[in-house]
């Protein structure tokens, strides 16, 4: 029987998307997903660290989980911003933590469970994406059959005092256009309805190379035609937007651009 892993996700619709990712290399790599950690041989918590509530309810969920994993048969991992934030003092906070996956690991976690597997104690990484890590999801894992979220930009430059972002999830690395136009394509195949483009700045969205944007400058939600858009004070501008609405607008599907904007509101497109 193949090792069956349960994922109980906490906090933002990226740490979701983070979900649907993980489920779908673990199943790629011969681990079934479960519904429960009852049922469960690994069991990860994908954690959030915005409030100090959102902590504590995790080392709470360890301590509930383990007190009814009879022999210490079940490995437990925690995920997410929790694990990027607190990294291996987790291990003294909670000794009966077997893993911890910080949030640019997430493409590791079937080699790293099965260090774990193998008596490896104190698994943990901490360490930055790979350039070719997948932003694939199997529609069987979207959280969804008729909305998706797609993160188009990772991590937040702007290092507000009351802010962890920076820190738990990194710089801004936005995803190359031309992917999230085959995600999108791919979606609207398979009859989804709605999408989210997710990160924590959507604003900030500005790929590195141009794939996907050609003849595009870039645009205002204000420039954008046929569409009603709901804009913030402060001028926008997103190529992510401007492109992926040109070529969704005659289709039946909404696009919602949103994420932890701290200083406007989140644009919102609806053809």
């Amino acid at each position: 029987m193949n090792p069956r892993v349960y994922i109980e996700t906490f906090g933002c619709q990226m740490n979701v998307a983070d979900t649907e990712r993980a489920a779908t290399g673990l199943r790629a790599s011969g681990y079934d997903l479960c519904v429960s950690e009852q049922e469960a041989d690994v069991v990860l918590l994908n954690t959030c660290s915005v409030r100090e509530k959102a902590e504590h309810k995790v080392f709470t969920r360890i301590g509930e989980i383990r007190s009814a994993d009879e022999g210490h048969k079940k490995l437990i991992g925690v995920m997410g911003c929790v694990a990027q934030l607190q990294g291996e003092s987790i291990f003294k906070q909670s000794p009966t933590v077997d893993l911890v996956v910080g949030t640019r690991a997430t493409d590791r976690l079937p080699t790293l469970i099965q260090r774990a597997q193998h008596g490896e104690r104190r698994v943990f990484d901490l360490a930055e994406r790979d350039a070719h890590d997948s932003w694939e999801v199997s529609p069987v894992e979207r959280h969804s059959p008729h909305v998706a979220f797609i993160p188009i930009i990772e991590g937040c430059n702007k290092f507000c005092s009351f802010c962890i972002v920076p820190y738990s999830r990194g710089r801004e690395r936005s995803r190359p256009a031309d992917l999230i136009l085959d995600e999108i394509k791919n979606l609207q195949q398979l009859g989804y309805k709605e999408v989210h483009l997710i990160g924590q700045n959507v604003n900030s969205y500005r790929p590195r190379i141009e794939t996907g944007l050609e003849g595009h400058k870039g645009a205002t939600p204000g420039q954008l035609p046929a569409l009603v858009c709901r804009e913030s004070s402060s001028r926008l501008h997103s190529h992510a937007i401007f492109i992926l609405t040109l070529f969704l607008r005659s289709k039946p599907m909404r696009i919602y651009a949103t994420g932890f904007i701290c200083r406007s509101n989140p644009v919102v497109i609806v053809f």
